[in-house]
């Protein structure tokens, strides 16, 4: 397809979704690039603007959060992508330093969507707000984020289920450090 429209808006998504996810990011940003100036060229508010959210986690990966943050912001106005948006701004504030910052676009993240645990876990452990992270686990008790998030705030046990796992143990440390709580990532690492 891309041999008939080179320029071609669903054909260079998918491929640049494909080579982000196996880490040939010279090759996503060309494919990436191609899509979103497709995306951008009648409407700077496109209706489906997911070329902006694969190219800003694709800055991301790459060290540049200045550029993913302003992307973020730019696929954030489409409702369908706002909440995944927002909370990666939040992280990105809060990696910056900036936690009144974060826990404002977190707030905002979920307004949008109330179920995004991530949002609340994060938002609940920035402000030191046990009850936050109590309500995540009612919702989902196997949770390890917040699990983590509640051992960090109070040393509450995580379970053994969880410290069996080490992938979720895994996964709990990349949700820290995606917020740039590095020092929480290693302690969670350690157990």
């Amino acid at each position: 397809a891309l041999r008939r429209d080179p320029k071609d808006l669903r054909c260079n998504l998918a491929m640049g979704r494909s080579m982000l996810e196996k880490g040939d990011f010279d090759a996503a940003r060309a494919y990436l690039d191609r899509a979103i100036d497709r995306l951008k060229m009648r409407n700077d508010n496109p209706a489906d603007p997911e070329a902006l959210y694969q190219k800003a986690r694709l800055e991301r990966l790459c060290g540049n959060p200045d550029a993913a943050y302003r992307l973020y912001a730019d696929a954030s106005w489409q409702y369908g992508w706002r909440s995944s948006c927002l909370y990666e701004m939040g992280c990105i504030d809060a990696a910056r330093g900036q936690r009144a910052l974060a826990v404002e676009h977190l707030t905002q993240a979920l307004v949008t969507n109330a179920h995004h645990l991530a949002a609340r876990t994060l938002r609940g452990y920035l402000t030191g707000n046990v009850q936050e992270l109590e309500e995540v686990l009612k919702l989902s008790p196997q949770d390890t984020f917040a699990r983590y998030a509640l051992w960090l705030l109070e040393g509450r046990d995580v379970g053994s289920f969880v410290c069996g796992r080490p992938q979720d143990v895994i996964d709990a440390a990349l949700d820290f450090m995606r917020a740039g709580l590095n020092a929480e990532a290693v302690r969670i690492l350690d157990t």
